[in-house]
C-alpha cells in the first residue's frame, strides 16, 4: 500500500492587523478542517502556518502607530495566535517570518536561484517622494488600475480585478499613499528574477497537476500564462524586511520571500526533509488574490533553485466570502472582526457556518438571517435536536444504557448509512469539496431523526431497543465526523457517550450494549429574530458610526488641548520615531510619536497641534511619552489635526 505524507499549509495571516472573516473562511479554517480530518483518518499529515511580517503595509501602520515594525508585529503576532486558538485552528506550528531559521532559509533559496542563474541585476525606474524624502516601494503608491479603472489601487496588485503590475507607474493618476503628491522619477539598481525562463515549467505544471487544483486557481493561472510571464523585480528600496546579501541596502519582496516561510516552519518542527521527498503532498489554502504566488512565482522559486523540492499537489483558492455587496474590511466599516464574531456566538457555530458557506468556486455574501438560518436549522434543529432526542430516550427507556437490539432489515440498512456517509465524506475532503463534506455529515443526522420519527419509539415499545441503539450508533459516528468542523461539539457528544478516540475508523465501530452514557444538556441555542436584527443594524456599513458609542460624560472625560511643538529630535535607535517637547499652556509634555516619514523636524516646530493629554503615560524605546498629539489616518495618509483660527496654546477641546 503506497503511502504519503500530507503537508498543509494556509496563506500566512498579514501581521499588520488581526485577519477578518473572510481571512478565516478563504485559508486558515478550510486547511484546520482538511489536515484534522487526514489525521483522524490516520494519514501523515503536518499543518503549517505562522505570520508574514515584512513588508510596507508594516512599516506605514507602524508609523502611524508611533511603533517601530518590530514592536507592531510582536504585539499582532501574540493577538493573532490567541484569536486563531479561540477558534481552535490546530496548527503542527504557527511561526514567524521574523525568525532566524527564515532569513537563514529565505538567503539560501536566494543564493541556490543566484548560483543557477536565475538572478541578474539591472537599472529601474522607481518613484520618490520629494515631500515625504523617500522613495516609494509598490504600496506606498496608489492610482488607478489601468485594466478595471478601480481607484485606490496599491501599486503592486489591483484587489478587484487581480492584475498584477512591474511597476507602480503602469497606474493612472498615481502618487504618495501618504502624503498624496505627485512622485518623481528616479534610476535604481534592483535584483531581478528570471521568472520568464520558467513560463514552460509552469505550463507543464498547470498540466500535471491542474486537475486536481480549484477552478479559481486553475482560471487565474491560465489567465498569468496567456499574458506571458516576466521576469520579477525580487528587491524594495527600504529597512523592514530580510536583507539582500548582495545588495544589503535593499530589502526581498515579501510576495516572494513569504511563501518560503512554509519551509522554514517545516524546518522547524523537523521535517524540512519533506519537501524533498516524493512521497509528499503538498496542499496549498488561500483566497483568489493569492494565487499567482501559490502556482507561479513560489513554485518557480523552488524550480529556480535545482534542489528537485515538491511540487503543489493541491491548490485549494477559494473566491471571496463578502459583506453587504463588498469585502470584509473593519478600516472601511464593512462588517465585523473575528474577536467581535466571537463576542456574540460559540465557535462552533461560526466554524459550522463558513464552512457551510465556503465560497470555493464563487464569491458568497455573508448575511446574519443565512448565519440564523443554518444555526437554527442545521446545528439546533437537525444535529442538536436529533442527539438529544437520542440521549433522551436511552435515558427514559433504558436507564442511561445502551440496550441490546434484535436488529431489523431497515435497523441495519439505517447502519449502513454510516459507512457511506464515511465514505463519501472521505471522497469530498480529499478533493477539498468541503462545504459538500458538511452537508453529507448533516445528512446523517437528518436521516437519523426521519428514522426516529418513523418509528416513534415512544409509542411502539416493541421497537424501542433496536432504534435507540441503531441512534446511539449514528450519534457516536456523528462525534468523530463532525471533529474536524465544530471539534468543541464533537468532544462534548464523546463525552455525553464516554468514548475517547479521535481516530475515524471508530465511526464504524459499534457501542457495545449495556455501556452507560453520562449527563448531557442540549448543544445548541437558537438564534432568534430579535438578535438578527440586532446585528444587522449594530453591524451595518450604515451603522458603524453607532458601533462602539460612548456616552457624553465618557467624552468629557478626555483632556483634549491645543499645543504647540517646541521642539523635536530624531530618537535615537529608531528609524521612525521623533521625540518632541509640547507646550499645552501650563506645562510642556514630552511625545514620542511616529512621524519622521511624514514631517521633517523643521515642519514640526512651532507647528500648532491638538494633544491628548489625560493618556496613562508610555515608555517607547527608554522615552517616557506624556501626550499623544492626534492625526487623521486614511491608509497610509497621515495628518495631524491642528486649529484653524488661532488660539491660546493649552485651550480645551471640547
Amino acid at each position: 500500500m503506497i503511502t504519503f505524507k500530507y503537508l498543509v499549509t494556509s496563506a500566512l495571516p498579514y501581521s499588520s492587523g488581526l485577519p477578518h472573516l473572510g481571512n478565516l473562511v478563504g485559508s486558515v479554517l478550510p486547511a484546520d478542517v482538511y489536515q484534522r480530518f487526514l489525521k483522524a483518518d490516520g494519514e501523515e499529515c503536518r499543518y503549517v502556518c505562522g505570520t508574514d511580517e515584512h513588508g510596507t503595509p508594516i512599516t506605514t501602520k507602524a508609523v502611524s502607530e508611533g511603533k517601530s515594525p518590530k514592536e507592531l508585529v510582536d504585539e499582532n503576532y501574540d493577538r493573532i495566535s490567541e484569536i486563531f486558538g479561540k477558534f481552535q485552528i490546530d496548527f503542527d506550528v504557527f511561526s514567524r517570518t521574523t525568525s532566524e531559521t527564515h532569513r537563514d532559509n529565505t538567503i539560501q533559496i536566494y543564493e541556490d536561484m543566484k548560483s543557477n542563474g536565475y538572478i541578474y541585476k539591472k537599472e529601474v525606474e522607481i518613484l520618490y517622494c520629494k515631500k515625504c524624502m523617500r522613495s516609494l516601494p509598490d504600496r506606498f503608491v496608489e492610482g488607478t488600475c489601468p485594466e478595471c479603472e478601480a481607484q485606490g489601487v496599491r501599486g503592486d496588485q489591483c484587489d478587484e480585478c487581480g492584475s498584477l503590475f512591474d511597476t507602480p507607474t503602469q497606474l493612472s493618476d498615481y502618487h504618495c499613499a501618504v502624503c498624496s503628491s505627485k512622485p518623481e522619477k528616479q534610476q535604481s539598481e534592483h535584483v531581478f528574477f528570471k521568472l520568464s525562463a520558467l513560463q514552460g515549467y509552469i505550463e507543464d505544471l498547470l498540466k500535471d497537476k491542474g486537475n486536481k487544483w480549484s477552478k479559481t486557481a486553475i482560471k487565474l493561472t491560465e489567465n498569468l500564462l496567456k499574458e506571458g510571464l516576466r521576469d520579477k523585480d525580487i528587491s524594495r528600496n527600504m529597512d523592514w524586511g530580510i536583507r539582500i546579501p548582495d545588495k544589503p541596502e535593499q530589502v526581498f519582496y515579501v510576495w516572494i520571500e513569504a511563501p518560503i516561510g512554509y519551509m522554514s516552519f517545516s524546518k522547524e518542527i523537523g521535517i524540512g526533509n519533506w519537501w524533498k521527498e516524493p512521497d509528499t503532498k503538498l496542499i496549498h489554502f488561500m483566497g483568489k488574490d493569492n494565487v499567482p504566488f501559490h502556482t507561479t512565482y513560489f513554485p518557480a522559486t523552488l524550480k529556480a533553485t535545482g534542489k528537485n523540492y515538491v511540487k503543489p499537489e493541491m491548490v485549494a483558492a477559494s473566491q471571496y466570502l463578502n459583506y453587504e455587496g463588498g469585502q470584509f474590511s473593519k478600516s472601511r466599516g464593512k462588517g465585523f472582526s473575528i474577536e467581535e464574531a466571537l463576542e456574540e456566538y460559540p465557535s462552533d457555530y461560526w466554524r459550522y457556518t463558513l464552512i457551510k458557506m465556503y465560497p470555493r468556486n464563487r464569491d458568497r455574501d455573508f448575511t446574519w438571517k443565512e448565519f440564523q438560518k443554518i444555526v437554527n436549522g442545521d446545528l439546533n434543529d437537525t444535529i442538536g435536536n436529533f442527539i438529544h432526542r437520542t440521549l433522551t430516550f436511552t435515558k427514559n427507556f433504558f436507564e442511561g444504557k445502551v440496550p441490546t437490539p434484535n436488529l431489523k432489515e431497515n435497523d441495519e440498512e439505517m447502519l449502513k448509512e454510516i459507512e457511506n456517509t464515511t465514505i463519501k465524506t472521505r471522497e469530498l475532503i480529499h478533493e477539498a469539496e468541503l462545504s459538500e463534506a458538511l452537508e453529507e455529515v448533516t445528512k446523517l443526522a437528518r436521516k437519523g431523526n426521519r428514522y426516529i420519527s418513523d418509528e416513534e419509539p415512544w409509542k411502539n415499545k416493541e421497537r424501542q431497543k433496536e432504534v435507540i441503539y441503531v441512534s446511539l450508533q449514528i450519534t457516536k459516528a456523528l462525534s468523530l465526523l463532525l471533529e474536524p468542523f465544530i471539534p468543541e461539539t464533537a468532544d462534548k457528544i464523546k463525552k455525553f457517550l464516554d468514548i475517547d478516540t479521535n481516530n475515524l475508523q471508530g465511526a464504524l465501530e459499534r457501542i457495545t450494549p449495556g455501556k452507560e452514557i453520562n449527563d448531557f444538556e442540549p448543544l445548541f441555542k437558537k438564534i432568534s429574530e430579535e438578535e438578527t436584527e440586532e446585528h444587522e443594524e449594530k453591524y451595518s456599513e450604515e451603522g458603524g458610526e453607532e458601533m462602539g458609542k460612548i456616552s457624553y460624560s465618557d467624552f468629557k472625560e478626555l483632556d483634549i488641548r491645543t499645543g504647540k511643538i517646541i521642539e523635536a529630535e530624531e530618537l535615537s535607535g529608531s528609524d521612525n520615531l521623533y521625540k518632541m517637547k509640547v507646550d499645552i499652556g501650563e506645562e510642556v509634555r514630552t511625545s514620542v510619536a511616529g512621524l519622521k516619514k511624514y514631517y521633517s523636524k523643521e515642519e514640526l516646530e512651532n507647528k500648532e497641534v491638538v494633544v491628548l493629554t489625560n493618556l496613562e503615560p508610555a515608555e517607547i524605546m527608554g522615552v517616557k511619552s506624556e501626550a499623544m498629539i492626534l492625526a487623521a489616518v486614511e491608509g497610509e495618509k497621515v495628518s495631524m489635526l491642528m486649529p484653524d483660527k488661532k488660539v491660546k496654546t493649552g485651550s480645551k477641546v471640547e
